[in-house]
């Protein structure tokens, strides 16, 4: 999904809410309360008749309760998928005209998305890792001290290792080591659906309605 075609066909919240109702539930509403199909519809709303709890193709979801309009998020997540070094923050912010603290929440729950299975070894807890820059920034230093000595050390976790260095050095230029497993979360993501149509568009979006 490029970005144009979001702010053209998907620039309003009711467009959206209908693009994620066909994705999420194939025209029949289904309650993720209790799993009914059977419900009343009202705008953009749906009144289950079993539980009779009301609820929208949001709930659930990663977009449950945010306040951001989905179709930043649906930006977001494209501008994300397209940026082969990664995206800052700050420049996130300015794409879809949010605060940096916005748009850095928004990137984290995005890469909790990606997630697929673990690197243990990129765990807070398994490692130190330090990274320094020198000059402008074109060099990174980097200390690693893994628990097990079996570490796989596979030619395809040297890609994704380079890829986020080059991610380090070309975007973020710091990225708390607490947080650092996200990004290795959208580097892996985005290395195995390099080749894919929207570099894997719908499967995120997917993985954000929790299919």
């Amino acid at each position: 999904m490029t970005l144009t075609y979001i702010q053209t066909h998907l620039n309003t919240h009711k467009k959206c809410v209908k693009y994620l109702e066909k994705l999420r539930w194939k025209g029949k509403p289904t309650c993720p309360y209790c799993g009914s199909d059977k419900s009343t519809s009202k705008q953009l709303r749906h009144t289950c008749h079993q539980c009779k709890r009301s609820y929208s193709v949001t709930v659930k979801t990663t977009f449950h309760n945010s306040n951001l309009p989905l179709n930043k998020w649906l930006s977001a997540i494209s501008i994300i998928l397209s940026a082969k070094k990664g995206v800052s923050s700050l420049q996130l912010a300015r794409d879809i005209s949010v605060n940096k603290n916005t748009a850095w929440l928004l990137q984290m729950k995005i890469r909790a998305a990606m997630a697929e299975g673990e690197f243990e070894y990129f765990k807070p807890e398994k490692r130190e890792l330090r990274v320094t820059f020198t000059g402008r920034m074109n060099e990174v230093k980097k200390w690693i001290s893994y628990e097990k000595e079996d570490v796989d050390s596979s030619n395809r976790d040297q890609h994704l290792w380079n890829h986020l260095k080059r991610a380090i050095i070309g975007q973020y230029h710091r990225i708390d080591e607490r947080y650092l497993y996200r990004y290795v979360d959208e580097i892996r993501f985005k290395f195995d659906r390099k080749s894919k149509t929207f570099f894997g568009y719908e499967d995120l979006i997917s993985k954000v309605l929790k299919l």
